[in-house]
């Protein structure tokens, strides 16, 4: 009965919400998404087994998927503290009635079960299972397998949920996880030892012996407790402190936006004025364009044998809607620019802002580009470090530049054939962030081998996480010393 409260309270706080209610298109547009991805996740799966035999003739295919599981979890693990969102209940309201804390603590963690990543791979997984696993063992070994990789993944959902919880406002320590896992990719390539050849085995082990699967059951559950004690010990009124937040409108209605606080506001009014306007809605309907480059590139033997422009399409791919966006900063807001000057902005979490929407396209860049796979798991290792660094150094460096942008923009306009707005910075700053990555890769890779070279470029990228907060303050002092000249180029018509 409880339950059936808790659910029907979430259902209709989530259908008032202005974001479901006047979004409708926006709604639209993500279910397209979502589909798309889904379908090229259930083909993965339809034709792994094909693609595997092609590319590893007479190979043991079951040997050679397990032996990429363990950096599956490993990329898992940072996809899911990028995007997966702490599960949130308003619980106050519920402890003057006789409900237990037990069961809002429990739901509360259920909901964190709903995490779309918990479910995509099992579109890949089931397949391989059915098709491979079952063929070549039995179904019995299959199952046993399959829900070995399926508690595995709902410990990876529940360590990221405690996590953030306890981390949330330290996110060094994030950069040092992935200096570590990026550490034993590179041992790896080295040849130290091999990950595959350990995770081949470890995995092995789910399909030939009977109770494997029952240990990551074991672990599945003392992380579950772990977090059920963390939020048990905080069900109290003194642990809980109520905010009251204005209520904006559209897309600031969205839960994540609105845990950001002020930053999450300059976030909705920067995406309703890409949303609104003909110059930067057309750009938008143009980027997506920039995803599709891999297949340009990746199905072509002879570019995958030049490793300078599989990270020049890396590059390109996991960062190409970041920098058309963030390429026009501070131009996007030319005509009310003076409005930004004389109200009291504070410009740390303005620029805080920008970041955050760079951070997210270059996200939704590499989730959709994933299946890019297909074509190699080097492929995906080299995009992965490409968005890294574009996270890492990228982001900030446009966001230092972008103080040099003073050309005002006509958002009236469209997108296309017009050079409006547009100064010789824009160029500047594009023709580093593309051909620097490159050059630094073909120097190391002089020396080293093509995954030790690209893991440089992911280790650059975290270590320009690890100085976030410095570049970041250097980025607003620009702004700040440039800002009245700016607003003088914005103000020439």
């Amino acid at each position: 009965m409880v339950i059936k409260w808790f659910i029907s309270h979430q259902w209709k706080q989530a259908r008032r919400s202005p974001f479901w209610q006047k979004s409708l298109v926006l709604n639209i547009i993500l279910g397209f998404f979502i589909f798309l991805i889904l379908l090229e996740l259930l083909g993965l799966g339809l034709m792994l087994r094909t693609i595997l035999s092609e590319v590893y003739p007479g190979r043991d295919l079951v040997v050679i998927f397990n032996g990429a599981l363990l950096y599956y979890f490993a990329i898992d693990l940072i996809l899911r503290y990028l995007m997966q969102s702490l599960p949130v209940m308003a619980a106050q309201p519920y402890f003057h009635l006789p409900v237990r804390k037990t069961v809002i603590v429990n739901y509360i963690l259920a909901k964190s079960i709903l995490f779309i990543l918990n479910y995509l791979p099992l579109l890949v997984l089931i397949p391989w299972a059915v098709k491979t696993v079952a063929l070549d063992y039995s179904t019995v070994q299959a199952l046993q397998w399959l829900f070995g990789i399926i508690f595995l993944m709902f410990i990876n959902n529940f360590i990221i949920v405690y996590v953030k919880r306890q981390i949330f406002s330290r996110p060094w320590i994030v950069a040092v996880f992935g200096f570590i896992v990026i550490g034993f990719i590179l041992l790896d390539s080295l040849g130290v030892y091999s990950i595959s050849v350990i995770s081949a085995k470890l995995f092995l082990y789910l399909i030939t012996v009977s109770w494997a699967f029952l240990v990551p059951l074991v672990f599945l559950f003392l992380v579950y407790l772990l977090n059920f004690a963390y939020l048990r010990s905080r069900m109290y009124i003194e642990e809980i402190s109520v905010k009251k937040h204005r209520r904006v409108d559209t897309l600031a209605g969205i839960a994540y936006l609105k845990s950001l606080g002020r930053v999450g506001e300059l976030i909705a009014f920067e995406l309703k004025l890409y949303w609104r306007n003909k110059r930067s809605k057309s750009l938008l309907y143009i980027m997506p364009i920039f995803l599709l480059y891999g297949f340009f590139f990746y199905p072509q033997e002879t570019y995958q044998d030049m490793g300078g422009m599989m990270i020049l399409v890396g590059i390109f791919i996991t960062g190409g809607v970041g920098m058309s966006v963030g390429n026009y900063f501070l131009g996007w807001e030319s005509s009310f620019f003076d409005a930004i000057l004389a109200n009291n902005i504070d410009f740390d979490k303005y620029f805080r802002a920008k970041y955050m929407i760079l951070l997210g396209t270059a996200v939704f860049s590499y989730v959709v580009t994933i299946p890019y796979a297909f074509y190699g798991w080097e492929i995906l290792y080299i995009n992965t470090m490409c968005f890294l660094m574009n996270i890492g150094i990228s982001a900030h460096v446009i966001l230092i530049f972008c103080s040099n942008n003073k050309k005002r923009m006509d958002l009236s306009r469209g997108a296309a054939f017009n050079y409006q707005g547009v100064g010789a910075s824009q160029f500047i700053i594009m023709l580093p962030l593309l051909l620097l990555p490159v050059i630094i890769y073909v120097l190391f890779a002089l020396f080293l081998d093509r995954i030790p070279a690209a893991t440089i470029l992911g280790l650059m990228g975290i270590a320009g996480m690890l100085f976030h907060k410095p570049v970041m303050h250097y980025a607003v002092d620009r702004f700040r010393r440039r800002k009245y000249i700016i607003a003088e180029g914005f103000r020439e018509k």
